[in-house]
């Protein structure tokens, strides 16, 4: 049934389908099963599957397409006055505060009329709000969410449909006529205050130079990395190690937990009372509370409360049937759920962990030594985890952990010693301090040595590598391998427990002694797993292209572009997005850039080369070179002082041992196949007291590739073109391009008539244009028409990939209008000049 509920709802959230033509058939398919039933037909599991599917499809489908009231049907229709009930708090920052809210009414002036669904609304942060409060809000600016508009981007459209929001808000003010419930005001306050004394226990007690961030590092192994601030650097060092998951409260976190309350009330007795049950359960809910109700957390007290309740009345406890439980709770209570990342990690780890921890037949079964047993137990769990969690963590982080199964090893015993150690600080330390001392050493000895192993993996050589993107079938790919490792090491002792309960049926007289069964299935069963093994690595090796590829990615009001040749060689020209982008600028590197770069295999730069010192040209350098490796960074030569986001670029430049050069006219780049990028701007001495130095003396590249060219001029203005101009006709370089990217993101200060004729481009590229021009400024679309040359632009059309054998021209560009977010739109653009022939 758990199965068939996630097939529903994974087909509701890729069809989209009508929640009234959904329902109906769920209806009749419970109907037909329960005739079926009755009848005594052998179709009513089939129609029970059918039904509890079709059921799982009709709930997501409720969430996913607004209704006829929802409130995204007020966007962009001018200020209106909303009331709504803060039902979740989302961030917090010195300048806004993010909440989502359930929406009852809305209206201008004084006329209000009912409105339903939720709206994520970001509010001025002079006053805070808290979850189950009415607000009154003034002048909410309504918007419909953006769309992707890049392989890879995060999907915020759709991951905010998962939850049911379709609408954004802003409001610059707002009254509160409600506040929260007299109930929820005093849990809150109260787990509040129960945090805040664990965390001074915690740190009061713990003794070292570095007392403080042990005592966090404590407190975020016992109740979860989100109930503490953890040095960013430190959770990066988890991450790449693998070993994250040890910061994230799950299964082991709250079976520690419940096993305790066990051990305290009952020892090791497999029975336990009534009261028990009724103590052991608010314990439970407090633990979680105070480590945040998050959906690995309540996977993981479904499943102890199961636990709890099989204790109390005699039941055996079976995991799978408590991970079915849980898994069908989580979703009927919220279909989103199945998408996050967390509840995905959460429900693979316990599933690899079960399915790999040793086991051995009846009939061969030995007695171990506790330590050996152990042991085993430790590598097989560590094993499954890791197979288990890899693919999800590639498929949605872009990285490969290949030291996590030793890492592991080590820190999982570490981390359950500590969760014990944790608790007796804050409990002895909230009875008498000076009690908490003895467990609060030991913990600091421990923690050391968990920090120096995760760091230690961390900068391990070839330990995580990043970039690597697994695609949906090489997911399946990995999960048939793994199944195929767990044959190997398990089937022969999953065969002698069949066969040992076969035995012990009664047989009739003339039936044959069963004879001990000796698979020889396992050749076969290993060169399938090499065939797969060789299929995933193709799948996702990187590759050099058959043609030389140019993309302009879409990163909001910025540029960013990606030369690739048929050599491997990959020069990036610029990575950034400015304040003005209608998505979140300062995630365009880890959200946008990156997550594309992995899709196309690409896992290194040769070249980096920043064009000038705005922020909408670089802001996201520093990421891409703390991400993957970049072997020198190119740039203009200007001084930085007014730049924070260049200066961090060669920070992290300096940090990670890449080189820095300065680029003139003049300077060539060889790439392969002759192809050949060559710098036409800044001249040696560099443009002064211009409208704008830092654009003037932008650098400008073309590229050439057999007859095909490319200009990329940065965000020179007038000044700078006409200085480009006569640089090009005192050193005999021609300007005279087919592909011409439009200087300064297409505003009338460039793209000068002169500049256009000397070009004379085929096709012009318009690269993070303001929302309000279609594509361009009005007199640049005007100019570039009047010349005949058509204009792309990446806010309208997404990120536009180019390839060409040096004769002919493929232009492509990836649409993000839903639900056609995976498809590419391709047009046959007219080519005017005999050098260079577009296709389809």
């Amino acid at each position: 049934m758990a199965v068939c509920l996630v097939l529903g709802v994974v087909w509701a959230d890729h069809y989209s389908p009508l929640p009234s033509s959904v329902a109906p058939f769920a209806a009749l398919a419970l109907v037909l099963m329960l005739l079926a039933t009755a009848l005594k037909f052998s179709g009513g599991s089939v129609f029970l599957c059918l039904a509890v599917a079709l059921t799982g499809a009709s709930l997501h489908a409720h969430r996913i397409r607004p209704g006829a009231g929802d409130v995204a049907h007020l966007a962009n229709t001018g200020p209106v006055r909303i009331i709504a009930t803060v039902t979740r708090l989302v961030s917090t920052t010195e300048y806004s505060q993010r909440v989502q809210l359930d929406v009852h009414a809305a209206g201008r002036k004084d006329v209000a009329v009912p409105v339903n669904g939720k709206l994520l609304c970001t509010l001025p942060p002079d006053r805070p709000v808290n979850p189950g409060q009415t607000l009154l809000l003034h002048d909410v600016r309504i918007s419909l969410p953006v769309r992707i508009t890049s392989p890879g981007q995060y999907d915020e459209k759709r991951m905010l449909a998962r939850r049911g929001v379709h609408a954004l808000g802003k409001a610059d003010r707002f009254t509160i006529s409600r506040p929260e419930p007299l109930w929820r005001l005093t849990l809150d306050s109260t787990v509040a205050r129960i945090r805040a004394h664990v965390v001074q226990v915690t740190r009061a007690a713990m003794p070292g130079p570095e007392r403080g961030l042990f005592a966090d590092l404590l407190t975020g192994m016992v109740f979860g990395m989100y109930s503490v601030e953890l040095p960013q650097d430190l959770v990066e060092h988890f991450r790449r190690s693998g070993t994250v998951h040890v910061m994230v409260v799950s299964g082991g976190h709250v079976t520690l937990v419940a096993g305790a309350i066990i051990f305290l009330f009952r020892g090791i007795s497999m029975r336990l009372p009534l009261r028990v049950l009724l103590i052991g359960l608010p314990l439970l809910l407090l633990y979680g509370l105070i480590a945040g109700l998050y959906p690995s957390v309540l996977r993981s007290l479904a499943m102890a409360a199961i636990l709890l309740l099989g204790m109390v009345t005699g039941r055996r406890y079976d995991v799978w049937t408590a991970l079915s439980v849980a898994a069908i709770a989580l979703i009927i209570a919220d279909t989103s759920a199945l998408f996050s990342v967390s509840v995905q990690l959460t429900f693979a780890a316990v599933i690899g962990v079960v399915a790999f921890i040793p086991r051995a037949g009846p009939r061969r079964r030995q007695r171990a030594s506790g330590f050996v047993t152990t042991l085993l137990a430790l590598g097989g769990s560590a094993l499954g985890a890791w197979l288990a969690v890899t693919p999800i963590v590639a498929y949605h982080f872009d990285s490969l952990v290949i030291g996590g199964i030793l890492a592991n090893l080590i820190v999982v015993p570490i981390r359950a010693l500590v969760m014990g150690l944790g608790i007796a600080v804050v409990l002895l330390g909230s009875i008498w301090l000076p009690l908490a001392f003895l467990p609060a050493t030991a913990g600091w000895v421990l923690l050391e040595v968990t920090v120096w192993t995760v760091r230690f993996f961390s900068l391990l050589p070839g330990s995580s590598l990043s970039g690597f993107h697994l695609p949906l079938g090489g997911i399946v790919v990995w999960y048939f391998a793994a199944a195929v490792v767990w044959w190997l090491l398990y089937g022969g002792s999953m065969r002698q427990t069949v066969e040992s309960e076969t035995n012990r049926l009664p047989r009739r007289q003339s039936e044959p002694e069963p004879q001990p069964s000796v698979s020889r299935a396992w050749p076969a069963v290993m060169l399938f797993a090499l065939a797969a093994i060789g299929f995933f690595t193709a799948a996702v090796a990187a590759r050099p292209a058959a043609h030389l590829r140019v993309i302009f990615l879409s990163v909001g009001q910025g540029h960013c572009a990606l030369i690739s040749d048929t050599g491997g060689n990959h020069v990036m020209i610029d990575a950034g997005s400015g304040m003005a982008s209608s998505r979140a600028y300062h995630w365009v590197g880890p959200r946008v850039i990156l997550p594309h770069l992995a899709r196309l295999r690409v896992r290194h730069l040769d070249a980096l080369i920043m064009t000038h010192a705005d922020d909408d040209h670089c802001n996201a350098m520093a990421d891409i070179i703390e991400a993957m490796p970049v072997r020198c960074l190119l740039t203009n030569g200007l001084p930085l002082d007014d730049s924070p986001a260049a200066q961090q670029a060669l920070a992290a430049a300096n940090h990670r041992g890449v080189q820095s050069a300065i680029l003139r006219a003049g300077a060539k780049i060889s790439l392969a196949d002759s192809a050949e990028l060559t710098v036409l701007h800044p001249p040696e001495k560099p443009l002064q007291r211009t409208v704008a130095d830092c654009n003037n003396n932008s650098i400008v590249t073309r590229l050439t590739y057999g007859q095909v060219s490319f200009l990329f001029p940065g965000d020179v203005q007038r000044e700078g073109e006409e200085m480009l101009l006569r640089w090009a006709r005192t050193h005999g370089e021609s300007l005279r391009s087919d592909v011409l990217l439009l200087p300064h993101h297409g505003r009338k200060t460039s793209s000068s008539g002169p500049f256009l004729d000397a070009v004379r481009p085929t096709v012009a590229i318009v690269s993070g244009a303001p929302p309000n021009w279609q594509p361009a400024h009005p007199e640049v679309v005007k100019r570039t028409a009047a010349r005949g040359i058509p204009l792309l632009s990446t806010d309208m059309q997404g990120s536009i990939e180019m390839r060409t054998d040096g004769h002919r021209l493929w232009i492509s560009s990836f649409s993000g209008d839903y639900p056609e977010d995976r498809r590419r739109r391709r047009w046959q653009v007219p080519i005017s000049t005999p050098d260079c022939a577009a296709a389809w």
